[in-house]
């Protein structure tokens, strides 16, 4: 079920142990028309030399845009500036509108008290000038419900919505679900981007649409009320899915999302 005028893209997490340039391969055969970057710099190896070039030649041979890049750190770590500036550099050279970056760890344990939410305040004023400078957008994510979320709604709230956004996780906000959706129905109207992934229990998540337990309709009916102009991303892995092999994965998951989205947002 091809069509070249969905905008659906999944991330270069699916398989770790399939180089980047073999995986783009596979992401085309499906009918992905973007790919998302991991934060994973072992796997991306965004920031060695001639790497841009590479991957540049990459999405061209493949007929394929990168949608977001996923920012390795947190902005909790004391050394985010200075990756985060180099991110958007090499975003900027690969035509990437939007990066997706954490606030915290995933239970968000690192933050202990008022000063450290004060602190990481100033790192999201920070962020605004970083974004500025750049023209870059960058979309905070969702976490593990609970502390972690919690301390992401307080940073999304104080963000600059002109470049600060929200990247809706189905699987993280589905943790010890079914849950509500009223996370993207609150934030609904700062999404950038989402990442798109069943969950089947705790700690088997991240699988394709229909192989766990969430309501994708609900989903889309939450989004059908705003301008979802960006890509459908899918962000799933192989790990726990019960398709091993990668193009029947790969296809599986894009047939699945055209399917979902048929007749619902404008670019289809």
């Amino acid at each position: 079920m091809q069509n070249s005028n969905n905008k659906i893209s999944t991330s270069s997490c699916f398989d770790y142990n399939i180089p980047l340039n073999e995986q783009m391969k596979y992401i085309a055969a499906a009918g992905f028309t973007h790919i998302s970057l991991v934060s994973n710099l072992n796997h991306s190896k965004l920031f060695e030399t001639g790497r841009v070039s590479e991957i540049k030649h990459l999405l061209a041979e493949n007929c394929l845009s990168i949608d977001t890049i996923h920012f390795s750190g947190t902005l909790c770590s004391d050394d985010w500036e200075p990756c985060m500036e180099n991110t958007m550099k090499i975003s900027n050279e690969l035509a990437c509108p939007v990066i997706v970056a954490h606030c915290t760890s995933f239970m968000g344990s690192e933050i202990q008290s008022d000063s450290d939410i004060d602190k990481l305040k100033l790192s999201i004023n920070k962020l605004y000038k970083l974004c500025k400078k750049y023209d870059m957008k960058v979309a905070l994510e969702n976490l593990c419900p609970g502390k972690a979320t919690y301390i992401f709604e307080q940073m999304l709230e104080t963000a600059d919505s002109e470049y600060i956004g929200f990247c809706y996780d189905s699987s993280h906000d589905q943790v010890d679900g079914p849950r509500s959706m009223t996370l993207l129905e609150k934030w609904k109207h700062r999404l950038m981007t989402v990442h798109i992934s069943d969950r089947i229990k705790p700690f088997t998540d991240h699988v394709t649409i229909g192989e766990g337990f969430i309501d994708f309709n609900e989903i889309i009916n939450i989004l059908k009320t705003i301008d979802f102009d960006f890509p459908f991303l899918l962000e799933m892995m192989k790990t726990y899915s019960k398709y091993k092999n990668t193009q029947e994965f790969l296809n599986n998951a894009y047939n699945g999302a055209v399917k979902l989205t048929s007749n619902v947002f404008n670019y289809i």
